[in-house]
């Protein structure tokens, strides 16, 4: 099986129409690269829907093999919408990543500084040192000397 697969070669794409559905191929299959037993071939189909249509869009794909049948087989894509570029719409989930980190960052700083507060200037030690451990043995003496409804 594997010294077949030098035969198989970098695949193309038709799209019908020609205009409104932007493909790429990407991954490992795009290049036509040889797969092995310990690395197969990937193929993505990346689409992103430039023009509304009524109708779907349709996308042939095609893998030469060398002596033998092309692979053939059709996609069919609807494009009730336009989409953006991954570049614009990644930027979104970007700017939350940043701003999810320095959250962490500050929230882990504060914490540390609390318990450095209180352990050196309070004089607390332990789990009575960490910050809002006092509101937390609040709220649980408080819940456990609630009476028990029957």
């Amino acid at each position: 099986m594997s010294s077949l697969a030098d035969l198989v070669g970098k695949p193309t794409i038709r799209v019908n129409p020609m205009k409104g559905l932007d493909v790429m191929l990407t991954g490992s299959g795009a290049n036509g690269a040889v797969p092995t037993a310990l690395s197969p071939t990937v193929l993505n189909v990346n689409w992103i829907c430039e023009i509304i249509r009524s109708n779907p869009y349709v996308v042939n794909v095609s893998i030469p093999v060398v002596g033998y049948d092309p692979i053939e087989f059709t996609l069919t894509k609807e494009c009730g919408y336009t989409q953006e570029k991954e570049s614009d719409s990644m930027r979104g989930w970007a700017t939350f990543g940043i701003i999810s980190c320095i959250f962490i960052v500050f929230s882990s700083l504060l914490c540390c500084g609390g318990f450095i507060y209180k352990s050196h200037v309070e004089h607390q030690d332990g789990l009575h040192a960490l910050p809002g451990m006092t509101t937390v043995s609040a709220f649980l003496d408080a819940t456990k000397r609630l009476p028990k409804s029957r």
